[in-house]
């Protein structure tokens, strides 16, 4: 669950991945509730507002690599919330437009009619 912590110090990277090549920014932050160390993490649009006197809302993680212990902060998922919305809006969208559609279609429906068959030729 995320907690909130004030931002002292904000340091940001532009990097790229060894792995895949891809680019990705790296943030490193000083927390006042955290005194000097360094808690680091991945920028993305909502880290890219945040400046130094910010209060936050992170989950902060230790993180072992090569034996070395270091401290993560991830941000909440808000992703899986905000794509349900927005798919729940297409639907309801598509839904009404479907509706419609369906009763266009049936104004444009001809009615059939029993008209009386023709004796002969036309008089014309």
């Amino acid at each position: 669950m995320p907690q909130e912590y004030t931002i002292k110090r904000i340091t940001r990277q532009n990097k790229v991945s060894k792995s895949s090549g891809k680019p990705y920014e790296s943030i490193g932050l000083q927390l006042a509730e955290f005194g000097a160390e360094w808690i680091n993490g991945f920028g993305n649009q909502e880290t890219n507002s945040w400046k130094e006197g910010d209060v936050i809302a992170v989950v902060i993680e230790d993180n072992v690599y090569n034996g070395k212990t270091t401290k993560q902060f991830k941000l909440q998922k808000r992703a899986t919330t905000g794509t349900n919305t927005q798919f729940e809006t297409i639907i309801h969208y598509l839904k009404e437009n479907q509706r419609a559609l369906l009763e266009i279609g049936g104004m444009l429906k001809t009615k059939q009619t029993d008209y009386p068959k023709a004796e002969g030729e036309p008089p014309f």
